[in-house]
């Protein structure tokens, strides 16, 4: 195809080129993470609509231009600026009636397109992108994409196509309507076995463009009159019966099949004419691994610690920021953040498998050059359940086993084999940093200031993990390292954290803290997400080797030590 007729196609934030003979690929890009606002849908409705008009043109795919995902969906910031909310409110229900149908028309300009659409869908595809998925012919994923039909949880039902088409895609309506109505996160694999994609294909964005373009080619290589009656007649078959669709075929083949292109003999002879078928991020700043776990949410029931260290971070265009987390499928926000930012890396690691931090660590290495200058540990483990728990209050010694084992896991053991994994790295760094968030409940001197009998497991493996970090701080003393434990704070930001599971509410946990622990009952001050991230990046700023092995506060440098402490000032 032209490249002249190829740059009138494409627009503003829709990239259309021809990386094969008759096969155009349509690329959406709007930074920082594809959220569609009017002029995009326009733009797309637009070329799909010209690219119908261009007779050289037989297959089309659709991917995102972002390495990082499809699409978040809709721009609701820009669609709230679009509402007129001073018309009176029948004038107001027709202007978004009108509003409505006008988007639907754009997308299904895709479903219109009487060439075939093959969309490869990677990373992040949620809300819109299901609408748009649903309209194109043949679904290709990633294995690294994530999807969720997210409307219900903005308030309204999906109405751009999804609701429409979805279930006459795939073969388990009861799933169609579980995910239409939780909203929650389903991986490729479930997409695949749904029958919603066709293919799953190992990697991100540019293997499954390539596998794309490969079922492209080799759909182009076919007579475009058969390919093109073949959409047209599977179309007609979706929305109607059996009988009426089979009189409709013999109409439709009677005429077509009096072309040449569609006789044996032409397909046989055209068939011989066709050919059969990390970069290093380095220099100055911060290099930062955060093991975000989402048991930590439902310990303080905050909305991602980890999450506002990666942000906060990744605004200084001068740090390399690495998320380390269990499951990325489960890490929306996280992975919205990093398709955002270009300093911001997600890779999986489990703090309790050596192996897969191993991998982390291995990956981390191939971007960073080999070094880490800081290592912030946020990885925690507690039951909901038992938070609250003393020693008496288990049912069973067996349980209280059982709950101490699951913590030490995660919260002892899983600080060794975080900081063993990355040693390695933070050796070749400079700053050589390793700060491990922490809590004041595991200070010997803070559960007697406090009177506090509670909190049993997760305060006894704080205290282990205390002692954990003063033993490393002592181990690499004369390697200019500087390993303290770091306290966050009582940390109010609304819900659970990226992926997981809300714990209790912070009020609630706020006042059951004040009920079991008379001695600290006018001391409790919430503190924002924002805020206490803030405040603690300042103490890893300015922490050095004099502050080596203590448990510090975020609101300073002074170590958590005798009778007298504040106790307040670590909540």
């Amino acid at each position: 195809m032209a490249t002249s007729a190829l740059s009138s196609l494409s627009g503003t934030y829709v990239k259309v080129t021809s990386p094969e003979h008759n096969v155009v690929l349509v690329e959406i890009s709007r930074k920082p993470v594809n959220a569609f606002h009017e002029p995009l849908w326009t733009e797309l409705g637009r070329v799909f609509d010209k690219i119908s008009q261009e007779p050289e043109v037989r297959v089309v795919v659709l991917a995102s231009a972002l390495p990082k995902m499809f699409s978040a969906g809709i721009d609701f910031a820009a669609l709230a600026n679009m509402d007129d909310f001073h018309k009176e409110p029948a004038r107001r229900a027709l202007q978004l009636r009108e509003h409505i149908l006008s988007f639907q028309n754009a997308i299904s300009a895709l479903e219109r397109c009487p060439l075939p659409v093959i969309v490869a869908l990677h990373g992040i595809a949620l809300g819109l992108s299901i609408d748009i998925m649903a309209a194109c012919d043949v679904r290709y994923a990633a294995s690294d994409a994530v999807f969720s039909i997210k409307e219900v949880d903005v308030g309204l039902a999906a109405d751009i196509g999804t609701l429409a088409r979805l279930p006459k895609l795939a073969g388990n309506q009861s799933l169609v309507n579980e995910l239409a109505f939780t909203a929650r996160n389903f991986s490729a694999v479930e997409a695949e076995k749904a029958g919603i994609v066709s293919r799953v294909v190992p990697g991100s964005r540019d293997e499954v463009v390539k596998a794309a373009l490969e079922t492209a080619k080799l759909i182009a290589s076919k007579s475009p009159v058969a390919v093109v009656g073949t959409k047209h007649l599977l179309l007609h078959s979706r929305d109607h019966s059996v009988r009426e669709n089979l009189e409709y075929t013999a109409t439709w083949n009677s005429v077509m099949l009096q072309t040449k292109a569609s006789s044996t003999t032409t397909d046989y002879m055209c068939l011989s004419e066709i050919d059969l078928p990390a970069h290093t991020l380095a220099g100055p700043g911060r290099c930062v691994e955060s093991c975000n776990n989402e048991a930590k949410a439902k310990l303080l029931a905050i909305g991602g610690i980890g999450l506002e260290y990666v942000r906060q971070l990744a605004s200084d265009p001068k740090n390399v920021v690495f998320a380390v987390v269990r499951n990325k499928s489960r890490a929306t926000q996280l992975t919205v953040v990093s398709a955002a930012a270009s300093n911001v890396h997600v890779v999986e690691g489990d703090v309790v498998d050596t192996a897969s931090l191993r991998a982390a660590a291995d990956e981390v290495a191939k971007i960073s050059g080999g070094s880490l200058d800081i290592l912030i540990h946020n990885a925690a483990k507690l039951k909901t359940e038992t938070f609250f728990h003393s020693f008496k209050d288990y049912e069973s010694l067996e349980a209280l086993d059982a709950d101490f084992i699951d913590s030490f896991k995660v919260n002892v053991l899983g600080v060794i084999h975080t900081i063993d994994a990355f040693l390695p790295l933070l050796r070749k760094g400079a700053t050589k940093k390793i700060v491990v968030i922490g809590s004041a409940s595991g200070n010997p001197n803070c559960v007697w200031k406090a009177r506090s009998s509670n909190f049993g497991a997760y305060s006894a493996s704080n205290g282990a993990s205390a002692v954990v970090v003063a033993k490393y701080a002592v181990l690499l003393e004369g390697e200019g390292f500087t390993v303290v434990s770091l306290s966050p704070g009582l940390v109010n930001s609304g819900g659970a954290n990226d992926g997981a599971e809300a714990g209790p509410p912070v009020a609630t946990s706020a006042e059951r803290i004040a009920e079991v622990n008379p001695g600290v009952q006018s001391g409790i001050v919430m503190q924002t997400t924002e805020g206490s991230v803030r405040m603690q990046l300042k103490v890893i700023d300015a922490v050095t080797q004099d502050h080596a092995g203590g448990i510090l506060s975020h609101r300073g440098l002074d170590k958590l030590t005798g009778r007298d402490i504040d106790f307040s000032a670590y909540l």
